[in-house]
């Protein structure tokens, strides 16, 4: 069953969807130009579109199986490895026309994220239940002078040169080459179990501030 009053785009998207061959071949490139557009596209703060709902009824599902398959034989190495030792951190520079972002902080990131985690309490307690606003949609600590780092892709540079989120009119930017500290402990999340352990160990409660997110 599929849901009503589909738009004309969902329609295109199904008949593509009927219109796959059996052993679907992916590339690659392929893979990460679905994952830029996603990335580019994301909208959390809103309902999910028809196109989404649309993805997520029984019978588009399993026509997008072999495509999923198809995806996991591609085999793009830096995606399935487990975290290269050196990341990149992007700092996009600032034009005439948009600002910039600044260079990594590399002390103080215990300080930050327990600063952004007692932003993110606060922010809960003063929300009303029923509240008309989104708030915050990151789950990462973001805005919390944390650097956020990226993988190279071979081809292609560092991933947060080409994979941004909400992104502006930027041109030009410096990467940075970093690492973990000697010792530093690495979580891979690799499936939904992997979510599921990485929350069930570090509860954050955040229904009030965020239970309007994806409507």
């Amino acid at each position: 069953m599929l849901p009503p009053g589909m738009s004309q785009e969902s329609s295109r998207v199904l008949q593509l969807l009927e219109a796959l061959p059996h052993r679907p071949e992916v590339t690659v490139a392929q893979v990460l130009q679905s994952l830029d557009r996603v990335v580019k596209g994301a909208a959390y703060w809103q309902p999910p579109s028809d196109t989404a709902r649309l993805l997520a009824e029984p019978v588009p599902r399993d026509l997008l199986l072999p495509v999923a398959v198809a995806v996991v034989r591609s085999g793009p190495g830096w995606w399935r490895d487990p975290g290269a030792v050196t990341q990149y951190y992007v700092q996009w520079i600032a034009s005439t026309t948009v600002p910039g972002t600044g260079p990594p902080i590399l002390t103080g990131s215990a300080a930050g994220l327990r600063r952004w985690r007692e932003s993110i309490a606060a922010e809960e307690g003063h929300t009303p239940l029923v509240a008309n606003w989104t708030g915050r949609w990151w789950s990462i600590p973001a805005l919390s002078d944390v650097p956020a780092t990226t993988p190279a892709i071979p081809g292609n540079g560092p991933a947060g040169l080409v994979m941004v989120e909400n992104p502006l009119e930027w041109t030009t930017a410096r990467t940075y080459p970093l690492q973990a500290a000697k010792g530093a402990r690495i979580y891979e999340i690799r499936d939904p179990r992997s979510w599921q352990d990485l929350v069930t160990a570090y509860p954050l409660e955040v229904t009030r501030s965020r239970g309007q997110l994806g409507g």
